[in-house]
């Protein structure tokens, strides 16, 4: 008797240890599911700013132009902000400007050679015109995104194991009934089996998320990569020009606005 009741206790701690068990599952799923929901938020509102501040300053430089403040005050911005050209930044906010941070710092203007010059020229805007702000958040993204890739290739073979151990079991079970086996060794392939399936499940779930958070970064990357071209354009075809008048450059020369034609490696 004594027997039996020990035997029924444990029978029921064991529930009880099963039920706390699928409790933490449950939420360890859900914290996760939260987390990669936060991420996506995070890189939805970086990719917003961006847009927007690319709008504002595209839509600042066309106001200047076309109520003549572009004309009016160039030497001013000639010893604010030699770097810039044409191009004036908008307004300081706390935040920073986007295109050259510390608007005040007097370098000196960059070479006619250098601007004609696809990789020069895009690696010194990137250096030295482009802001800290967008910078970091350019590379943030790449850590991240990278990071996203990691954890996605071990989460999908951590699946193609967790589907070959179901498989496996499957096949013990099914190998097991023909043998005509025990009932507790029976049980015991199916409990393996449920808790493998769970887990199974819980990864492909997992795997999902995790795809959708790296589309999304990539998406956030891709966006930022076109932030640099429209931020480098605004900045290349007015600096160039001024450099041309510097130095008695060919005033005919290329003043497109496009940037050159820098390798695609240059632009990662």
């Amino acid at each position: 008797e004594a027997e039996a009741v020990a035997a029924e206790e444990e029978a029921r701690l064991a529930g009880v240890l099963h039920g706390l068990k699928e409790a933490y599952r449950a939420k360890a799923h859900q914290l996760k599911q939260l987390k990669v929901h936060v991420g996506a938020l995070q890189a939805s509102c970086g990719a917003a700013q961006s847009a927007f501040d690319a709008e504002f300053r595209a839509w600042w430089a066309s106001m200047r132009h076309a109520h003549g403040m572009a004309a009016e005050d160039d030497a001013l911005r000639r010893a604010a902000t030699p770097l810039l050209g044409e191009a004036p930044p908008p307004p300081a906010t706390a935040k920073g400007s986007e295109i050259g941070d510390s608007a005040g710092e007097r370098r000196a203007p960059p070479s006619l050679a250098q601007l004609r010059d696809p990789e020069a020229s895009l690696a010194l805007f990137r250096s030295e015109v482009w802001s800290e702000a967008a910078r970091s958040r350019r590379e943030r993204l790449k850590a991240e995104l990278s990071d996203a890739v990691s954890q996605a290739k071990e989460s999908g073979a951590l699946v193609t194991r967790k589907r070959d151990q179901v498989a496996r079991l499957k096949e013990s079970l099914s190998a097991h009934l023909g043998a005509g086996g025990s009932a507790a060794d029976e049980e015991a392939i199916r409990a393996r089996l449920d808790v493998e399936k769970e887990g199974y499940r819980d990864e492909v779930s997992a795997l999902r998320s995790l795809k959708r958070r790296v589309e999304e970064l990539q998406a956030s990357l891709d966006g930022s990569q076109e932030e640099l071209r429209a931020d480098f354009a605004a900045w290349h075809a007015p600096a160039l020009a001024q450099a041309e008048r510097r130095e008695g450059g060919s005033a005919g020369a290329a003043r497109s606005g496009a940037p050159p034609g820098a390798p695609r490696r240059a632009w990662d």
